[in-house]
């Protein structure tokens, strides 16, 4: 992984989201009343700056291995970008995996996306798990942009328990968005560019709800 990537920080500021259950045992969220300001001009004017160049310069596979200090294997990730097709248009293809254990606790994510050469994510499925000795915790997000607009699925089991929303969110309101998969790219891009200041992203919460997202440099002075 290049040095760069490991030396960024993407600040996240979320916003809370109440639910209503329909009869179908699907909870459908409602669009929040208090959304987080759209992209800046800057982070727009950003990702339409990105060239052809800068994107076949990303196109490698990393991969780390976590150790203990006694040599014993914690976990590995490993990311991949390559070129590809969806739909018919031509996009890049990102694998990411994370795998490990923290305190003998299994646990891990992986992401698989398709995004445009613009960095907007055309499909993406994110996939995060906690294997507790009595309490699995299995999160899975699914997000498909169609007909103009983003639809959000997502299936969390919890032990015997299974929760599924669904929400869509209209393109006009996702100027700017960066998903999981993208945020993969944009920080490759960004070890080779630089990171401009006060720049603001969207993206989603931890609760796939919209929130800000800016990213500073680890040698950026608080």
């Amino acid at each position: 992984m290049d040095m760069m990537e490991e030396n960024m920080i993407r600040h996240d500021v979320g916003l809370n989201v109440r639910p209503d259950k329909n009869d179908g045992g699907v909870e459908v969220i409602p669009n929040a009343t208090c959304i987080p300001p759209p992209a800046t001009q800057d982070a727009l004017a950003y990702l339409n700056s990105i060239t052809q160049d800068d994107l076949q310069s990303i196109l490698f596979t990393d991969a780390l291995v976590t150790t203990s200090d006694t040599g014993k294997e914690l976990g590995e990730f490993s990311v991949s970008i390559e070129l590809a097709r969806h739909s018919g248009q031509d996009c890049l293809l990102i694998h990411a995996n994370s795998h490990g254990a923290l305190d003998n606790v299994p646990m891990g994510t992986s992401v698989t996306a398709y995004v445009s050469k613009n960095l907007q994510t055309l499909e993406q499925q994110h996939h995060e798990y906690v294997k507790l000795e009595d309490h699995h915790l299995d999160k899975k997000t699914f997000l498909t942009l169609q007909d103009g607009h983003y639809i959000v699925n997502k299936v969390v089991m919890q032990g015997e328990q299974v929760q599924r929303t669904a929400q869509t969110y209209g393109l006009n309101s996702m100027k700017g968005f960066i998903s999981e998969g993208s945020n993969l790219l944009l920080e490759r891009v960004m070890a080779k560019k630089g990171i401009p200041d006060n720049m603001c992203f969207l993206s989603f919460d931890s609760e796939a709800n919209l929130c800000c997202a800016t990213y500073v440099s680890c040698f950026h002075s608080f």
